[in-house]
């Protein structure tokens, strides 16, 4: 499951606990990705534990940082903790639209400082001095790209198999027919639908949807292959 697994990386707010005010910072974002990017290496690498606290401490270095929360719900499902791996999934849902509104108003705000900057500028031939100094902060200043729709398919994903795993077959078929609708090639989200599905008694859209798994790459239960066409073959 471990390399079945494919991150898109998020951070966790302890249940019970007030979340803290939400800010972009460029140092502390530099630190927390690359604590992520390093979770990510350890987690392909089969050190689950290792990513887990790596995914930890950049959430307590930049808690608006979404991509850790998807890495630490990532690693929870390695570890079958499926239950907090929900939760941390959900939250990381929340993160996304919210550092997706931070981005945009950080856009705004350096829309503003450019209009400041030219009226400086302006001002340059009276002897003004402020224009530079704005201008340099502009060029250095770099945003991530604002989307329409900012929450990824993996967080669905996660979601939706974690789900399943507790006995939410309904939302967690919802969850995954979400991941599809916004990436239809997530081999996994296929297959697990396709089980989920099959366990629903819809075995045409179960035999649907485990052919596109297969034709994805995803290497299939042959027990669950075979009790689905023999379920198809009696009807």
């Amino acid at each position: 499951m471990r390399k079945a697994i494919r991150l898109c990386v998020i951070s966790l707010t302890i249940v019970g606990c007030v979340r803290p005010a939400l800010a972009l910072n460029a140092t502390s974002l530099r630190r927390a990705r690359h604590l992520v990017d390093k979770g990510q290496s350890a987690l392909a690498r089969g050190r689950v534990a290792h990513a887990e606290k790596l995914f930890h401490e950049a959430i307590t270095i930049e808690p608006v940082l979404p991509t850790a929360y998807t890495g630490l719900a990532a690693a929870l499902v390695e570890q079958k903790q499926f239950a907090q791996a929900l939760t941390v999934a959900r939250e990381a849902q929340q993160r996304f639209v919210e550092f997706q509104k931070k981005l945009q108003e950080a856009r705004i705000k350096d829309w503003g400082l450019h209009n400041n900057a030219m009226s400086g500028a302006r001002g340059l031939a009276a002897g003004g001095t402020q224009a530079p100094a704005i201008e340099k902060q502009l060029t250095t200043r770099r945003w991530t790209k604002v989307t329409k729709d900012p929450v990824p398919a993996e967080v669905f994903y996660l979601e939706g198999l974690c789900e399943l795993r507790t006995r939410q077959r309904q939302q967690g078929i919802k969850d995954l027919k979400e991941c599809l609708r916004r990436n239809p090639k997530h081999g996994l989200a296929n297959y697990n639908l396709a089980v989920a599905l099959f366990l629903g008694g819809d075995l045409q859209g179960a035999k649907q949807h485990l052919d596109r798994a297969v034709a994805l790459g995803v290497k299939a239960n042959p027990m669950f292959v075979r009790d689905l066409d023999a379920r198809l073959a009696q009807r």
